[in-house]
């Protein structure tokens, strides 16, 4: 399966490189933020005071734990998990947010600087977080630029309602502040979403086109072996056969499986005859629950031999623009290969129902689920994990879906439950059409 590029949150991001780009930005911000508010209130200590051992202390304290954590970053060698993400980023906005307090209240001014470092935590929420964390974010932080305040004012009185102003304006940008950049960041990874979607479909559609040349490639060169194989097989398989009536020779084994082996070539050779001139043709309305009960009552014999059930559970009339002889054989290979999969005991269900315009048939048996390295290749032709096979069962299958606008993939391989779904586009059914459930097989 193509790899998803892009993360679902900016949590994580899309590899160690982004990541270890992501932080250097917010530790770098961060560190001249605590450069900047220290040299400015050394600068203006006329104003708020000169720093306090305790608060430069504390300053270093932050300095020192916040390089600690790029130097960190940087030195990972692999992605970090998404637990160890949410600690750090967790970690970092309870740090700021107790730098931002802490010194706000050793400064002992009504109006202390270091309340800008709560702009830092509502970046990072903001950019990783949904919108409900992000809100209590805000809050948390609007609560650490009016709690420096309340206490200054709580031992100098009087209060000045002009400060609690203040801080309720610095308080709604950094409302404006988080909630700007969430949107844009919200913005971007939408695109990067739609983006994804967009090279999804270029890679699925370049796999089909690589996948469609191989199997033209393939067509015409069976089209060419079956061509000079077919003819002498079946004159082989006539020979033998007039061989064994001989008195002094009937009965061979060796002949016997020389003709059987004939008879497999020719087989074989019909197949891969088949598949190369298969192509669109002029299809007429075709009933889908009859041409499925048809296939079903003729696995009959089959699935008794075996002891196999089949149910075919049909939802009502369904109507397709398709040639009913090659659906019929697009329908057959498929509940043949489930019957062989199958034990003694074992149901195998066909059921038929309408989805988004098309006509959609599901073949389930039960089962050991195919191997990962084998279920990429199920449709290609020659391609087969059975002794004996062709290989050209579900070829034949998927390009008969395929040539009449539909297709034939494998929806289910758990065990127990092996469940190949085939599509054709529908037409409107008339009214008044019935459904019903057929059974044919064997009770288990």
């Amino acid at each position: 399966m193509f790899k998803k590029l892009f993360p679902a949150s900016s949590l994580v991001a899309s590899g160690l490189p982004a990541f270890q780009r992501q932080e250097t930005i917010f530790v770098t911000l961060d560190l001249s933020l605590l450069s900047i508010l220290l040299v400015s209130h050394a600068l203006l200590s006329t104003y708020w005071g000169n720093p306090s051992t305790l608060l430069v202390s504390v300053l270093g304290i932050g300095f020192s734990l916040r390089s600690a954590e790029f130097i960190w970053v940087h030195s990972l060698s692999e992605m970090p998990s998404q637990r160890a993400i949410i600690r750090l980023t967790w970690l970092s906005i309870y740090l700021d947010f107790a730098l931002g307090v802490i010194l706000s209240i050793l400064t002992n001014s009504e109006d202390p600087p270091y309340y800008l470092l709560l702009v830092v935590p509502v970046l990072l929420a903001a950019f990783r977080f949904p919108a409900p964390k992000v809100a209590l974010i805000i809050l948390l932080c609007s609560f650490g630029v009016f709690f420096p305040v309340w206490a200054f004012f709580r031992q100098h009185p009087p209060v000045e309602i002009l400060e609690y102003l203040e801080a309720g304006v610095s308080s709604v940008l950094l409302f404006i502040v988080g909630s700007v950049v969430w949107m844009l960041v919200r913005d971007l990874r939408q695109r990067e979403e739609e983006a994804e979607h967009h090279l999804v479909t270029l890679y699925q559609t370049r796999q089909k086109l690589l996948e469609e040349e191989k199997l033209v490639a393939l067509g015409h060169l069976s089209a060419a072996i079956a061509g000079e194989i077919l003819t002498p097989a079946a004159y082989i398989w006539e020979s033998i056969a007039e061989a064994r009536q001989t008195p002094a020779i009937e009965g061979d084994p060796k002949l016997q499986a020389a003709q059987t082996e004939a008879s497999r070539l020719i087989s074989l050779a019909s197949d891969f005859l088949f598949y190369a001139r298969l192509d669109a043709s002029t299809g007429t309305v075709t009933s889908v629950p009859l041409v499925a009960a048809d296939v079903v009552d003729s696995c009959r014999g089959r699935a008794e031999e075996m002891g196999v059930k089949v149910v075919l559970d049909q939802g009502g009339e369904l109507f397709i623009d398709a040639d009913p002889i090659l659906l019929r054989q697009a329908i057959m290979k498929l509940v043949q290969n489930a019957i062989e999969a199958c034990g003694k005991g074992d149901v195998v269900e066909v059921r038929l129902y309408g989805r988004d315009q098309s006509v959609c048939l599901e073949v389930q048996n039960p089962g050991a689920p195919i191997a990962d390295n084998n279920r990429t290749r199920i449709f290609e032709p020659f391609f087969t994990t059975k002794a004996g096979g062709t290989g050209m069962g579900l070829s034949i299958s998927r390009k008969i879906a395929r040539i009449h606008g539909g297709d034939l993939e494998l929806i289910s391989n758990d065990p127990g439950k092996i469940c190949f779904l085939f599509t054709i586009p529908a037409l409107e059914a008339p009214r008044g059409a019935a459904s019903k459930r057929v059974a044919f097989g064997v009770s288990s």
